[in-house]
């Protein structure tokens, strides 16, 4: 249904720009829509809430200019209103709206992280110097190390 919808308005909308006496059928094959693009966009604009206090004036412009062009060309270019189910909500605010989310991990992560980067650390200093060199260069460095004299 969205891609049939998708292909009216292209057609529509060339017979507009190209200023055609009748909508030509012109995106087939490759030109027309992909229905893993479609279905991606509409699985992602279904996951993301869309606000109508922040439309701003452009995109309602945008709209209108669109639905007056649509009407022009066509007499069943109607707003179509429906209701939506449970799983969906939209605002009606006025006023802008910023909000800002961050998600942390626990602080027990940052400390096995800081292990397994200690731990592989260790190992590529056993790897290069040995044992015993690696000890004695960890333990310098914990101890505060002896400072070199120029």
């Amino acid at each position: 249904m969205l891609s049939r919808n998708i292909l009216f308005v292209a057609n529509t909308i060339a017979k507009v720009v190209y200023d055609l006496p009748a909508p030509l059928d012109i995106f087939n094959g490759t030109m027309g829509p992909q229905e893993k693009f479609i279905n991606a966009w509409a699985y992602q604009v279904a996951q993301e809430p869309r606000m109508a206090a922040l439309f701003d004036e452009g995109a309602v412009k945008l709209i209108m200019k669109a639905e007056s062009i649509l009407k022009e060309v066509s007499a069943e270019a109607q707003r179509q209103t429906f209701t939506l189910g449970t799983e969906r909500t939209y605002y009606d605010q006025k006023y802008k709206v910023k909000m800002s989310v961050y998600v942390v991990a626990p602080m027990s992560f940052d400390f096995i992280m800081m292990a397994a980067v200690a731990a592989y650390l260790f190992a590529m200093l056993v790897a290069m110097l040995g044992i015993s060199e690696a000890v004695k260069a960890v333990s310098d460095l914990v101890k505060g190390g002896k400072k070199k004299q120029r």
